[in-house]
C-alpha cells in the first residue's frame, strides 16, 4: 500500500493485493485486484483560502477491483456420487466441474466531491460506474448431458447512478440541536452480457 499527500492539497493512495481461492480450478485460482483513489483539497488553495463562507471543499476520484468467490467449495470439481438400483449398488458422476472456474470481478470507480459552507451547511454528491465481468452463474445443460447446470464464469453487468446528501444544521447549543438531513440515490442496472 502507498498513501501520499502534498501540501495538505493533493492526496492520493494505491493499493494491490493477490488472492486465492481452492473454489476455483486449479489453473484459475489466484486474481489480482487493486484500488488507487485521488482527492484534491481545493479550500487549501489560495483561490479558496480568503472565502470564509467555505469551509472545506474536496474533490476526489478513485477506481477499484474486487472478487466475488460466494459459490459452493466444490463446484469447481467433477463429484462421484453412488446409486441403488433394483438393490444394486453402483456409482456415477455427480456433477460436471469445471476446471476454467474463476473470480468473479467488479470494477468500480467513483467521482465526486464534498463541500461545507456557513459552518452549518455540508453537501456531497459521488457518481459512480460498477462493471461486473465473468459473473458466477448456473447455467442450464442439455438433458442428454446427464446434468441440469455447471457453475461457469458468463455474463456482464453494469450498475451507474448518482447519491446526492444535504446535511443542514438549523439550531445547536449546549442542551440541544435540531438539523435536516436529506438523502437522493438513483442506480441503473444494464445486462450488458448474457
Amino acid at each position: 500500500r502507498i498513501d501520499y499527500a502534498w501540501k495538505d492539497k493533493y492526496f492520493a493512495d494505491f493499493s494491490v493485493r493477490n488472492d486465492a481461492s481452492s473454489r476455483f480450478g486449479k489453473d484459475n485460482r489466484d486474481a489480482t485486484f487493486y484500488t488507487s483513489g485521488l482527492m484534491w483539497n481545493a479550500k487549501a488553495e489560495d483561490l479558496f483560502k480568503g472565502i470564509k463562507e467555505i469551509n472545506a471543499l474536496r474533490i476526489k476520484g478513485s477506481i477499484s477491483t474486487t472478487g466475488n468467490s460466494s459459490i459452493g467449495n466444490y463446484d469447481h470439481l467433477k463429484l462421484i456420487g453412488t446409486t441403488n438400483h433394483k438393490g444394486e449398488g453402483g456409482w456415477y458422476v455427480q456433477s460436471p466441474g469445471n476446471n476454467k472456474l474463476g473470480w468473479e470481478t467488479q470494477i468500480l470507480t467513483n467521482v465526486g466531491f464534498d463541500i461545507e459552507l456557513l459552518d452549518c451547511i455540508s453537501f456531497d454528491m459521488t457518481y459512480y460506474h460498477r462493471k461486473t465481468k465473468d459473473m458466477l452463474l448456473n447455467i442450464p445443460l442439455p438433458y442428454t448431458s446427464s446434468f441440469s447446470s455447471q457453475t461457469q464464469n458468463l455474463g456482464a453487468m453494469t450498475n451507474s447512478g448518482i447519491e446526492l446528501s444535504l446535511n443542514l444544521d438549523i439550531f445547536k447549543n449546549q442542551d440541544w440541536y435540531v438539523g435536516f438531513r436529506a438523502n437522493y440515490a438513483y442506480n441503473k442496472n444494464k445486462i450488458s452480457k448474457l
